[in-house]
This record gives C-alpha cells, structure tokens and sequence, in this order.
C-alpha cells in the first residue's frame, strides 16, 4: 500500500496540519530549500507537549524527491526549481498535502507541521511570497 494514496474523508475531530510557514531570507546557493519539522500533538496530559513524527516521508509531487523525517521530526528537502505539491504522510497518521509551494532558487523557507492520527487528508495551500 502506498503512502500517497487519496482520500475523501478526514475521520476524527482534528486534522493534520501547517502550523507555520515561512518564505525566509536568501541562503548562499543556486539551490532552495524547505526545512521542517513535523510533530504530534499528546493530548493525554492535557497539556499539549509535541511528540516529533520520525520516518514521515515528505514528496515533492511533480518530481518524485522524497526525504524521511528523522528522530527528532526534522527534515530538509530540496525539490529543485517550480511550483510544488508536497505530501507528508506516515502510515497511521492522517495525509497532509502542502500546495503552492513555490521553490526558486537561493531561497530558505522553514515550516512546522502537525499529523493527527487516524485516516484522510487535508490539503493547505501555501501563500504567495512576498516579492523580492
């Protein structure tokens, strides 16, 4: 069974999500790229501490690149030149698709992502960034 495969229905009262998103500065490369960390939310306690979400594939839509998160939930991924779909999923965790994103080269962006358990997706179009 495949990671990225669609789904109609988000089941459950949350869904996964942005929760930041962040056109930054220029870096010092011909490249661009996200950096990022995804995490769960442990609602047991009630207190709302994030869990990081390790082995979560991130996929750039239009061309295939996938990275893995790692131990701490982090990852960076460098999809090229384009405009991009990006799709987070991690079996057992609600599917994220981040649309929209736009990648030109020397461009740093940082975002932080939430999964939920249970099935589905939820899609979040990212906003333009603001021109150079």
């Amino acid at each position: 069974m495949s990671l990225f495969t669609s789904c109609n229905e988000i089941i459950g009262s949350e869904w996964s999500r942005v929760v930041d998103f962040q056109y930054t500065g220029n870096g010092d490369s011909i490249y661009t790229i996200l950096y990022g960390k995804v995490f769960e939310i442990n609602k047991i306690d009630n207190i709302g501490d994030t869990i990081p979400v390790s082995g979560a594939a991130i996929k750039a839509e239009q061309n295939g690149t996938v990275v893995k998160t790692d131990l701490k939930g982090s990852f960076s991924i460098e999809p090229g030149k384009g405009t991009f779909t990006l799709t987070i999923a991690k079996p057992g965790y609600q599917t994220l698709q981040m649309t929209n994103y736009i990648s030109d080269p020397d461009r740093v962006s940082n975002t932080a992502i939430v999964l939920v358990k249970g099935s589905g997706i939820n899609r979040f179009e990212i906003p333009a960034p603001a021109a150079r």
